[in-house]
């Protein structure tokens, strides 16, 4: 079943997706993925480019599609907040995911301790950032993205899964620099 939600964060309206895996029954504790699109994607195109949703169906996860934001006027698009790339006062991501999780996992049967994350690029940094910041996931599979941070520790070990190519055009296997 597909559960598509919206909450209110900072006077602003966010939208996510929640996808369970047909065999949810509703007692049995299911693990679940945060799915994170790239700056200018969207739940849909996320969901459609990775093949996630089938693919985790059948492996009897859950899925959450939450949807970054970008500027009204369209000037800037949508994206996650990571240290570096937006200004002190842009959207705190990571109260806004962690706070979905949390009530996703108090509304549905959604093991706490099996929440890993997962992104490309943008997405793939936000899903870096949330790693290092909460005591959430149990780990994390970046996609071209793990680099655009600057090391950080954490106080909750987690696992790691990064995948980069060499000759990726848009982020260096080398990383880029970052005002942080």
């Amino acid at each position: 079943s597909v559960v598509n939600g919206s909450v209110s964060v900072s006077d602003s309206i966010r939208t996510y997706r929640l996808t369970l895996p047909p065999a949810y029954d509703g007692t049995t504790p299911v693990p679940m993925v945060i799915l994170l699109h790239g700056t200018s994607g969207t739940i849909q195109s996320i969901e459609d480019y990775t093949g996630m949703i089938p693919a985790a169906g059948q492996r009897g996860y859950a899925v959450l599609t939450p949807q970054g934001v970008g500027a009204a006027d369209g000037s800037l698009p949508t994206h996650w907040t990571v240290p570096g790339f937006d200004p002190p006062d842009a959207a705190d991501d990571v109260a806004y995911v962690s706070g979905l999780v949390d009530t996703v996992t108090r509304a549905y049967c959604v093991d706490a301790s099996r929440v890993f994350a997962t992104g490309i690029s943008g997405g793939a940094a936000f899903a870096t950032e949330l790693a290092c910041k909460t005591d959430l996931l149990a780990g994390i599979a970046p996609v071209a993205g793990l680099n655009l941070l600057p090391p950080s520790q954490t106080a909750a070990p987690f696992t790691v899964l990064a995948i980069h190519a060499t000759d990726d055009a848009l982020v260096a296997y080398d990383g880029i620099e970052t005002d942080s």
